[in-house]
């Protein structure tokens, strides 16, 4: 889909690419070359669904920004698509519609809709699914602190959503 391409376009590419540097700067062969750059890219897309995810869940104090930044800003993720493809779809064009800048009521509606019907756990969902390709691909590199350290950044991110709604 088209938001797929534009978070693998501006984030995966720009992690993998990162990595992969990385791996050859440090002289690392091929196989371990291809194995980082493949953890970093679903990383990488894993990384901005949970940063999506946070804009939905996380209040504007944790972020640091105004909470449903995206939505005001018209820039619609995961989740809200979700949400737009399914029952309350006719109710969020409905408050959309209206065009940007939205109202703080409206981004709060939009917030209130897709926390509610559980789409904001789809966003979750997959960057799970991500996070556990990306460490099986850890599982070709050879044993090392690195590798450990790789492999703990998935929990991490994970974990940012916890404390987001904790918070």
């Amino acid at each position: 889909t088209e938001y797929y391409k534009v978070i693998e376009d501006k984030t995966a590419s720009l992690i993998r690419t990162s990595a992969r540097l990385g791996a050859m700067a440090s002289d690392a062969d091929a196989t371990t070359t291809e194995a980082v750059s493949s953890w970093a890219w679903d990383l990488g897309v894993a990384f901005q669904l949970i940063d999506d995810v946070l804009d939905l869940v996380a209040s504007s104090d944790f972020l640091g920004k105004p909470a449903g930044s995206d939505v005001g800003e018209g820039t619609f993720t995961l989740p809200v698509l979700a949400a737009l493809a399914d029952g309350p779809g006719e109710e969020l064009r409905s408050l959309l519609a209206v065009g940007r800048p939205y109202s703080t009521v409206t981004i709060d509606r939009v917030l209130e809709i897709v926390r509610s019907g559980g789409y904001v756990e789809v966003g979750i969902s997959d960057a799970e699914h991500r996070i556990r390709r990306a460490e099986k691909t850890l599982d070709e590199l050879p044993l090392s602190n690195a590798r450990e350290v790789m492999r703990g950044l998935g929990s991490y991110l994970m974990g940012q959503i916890d404390r987001a709604r904790t918070a």
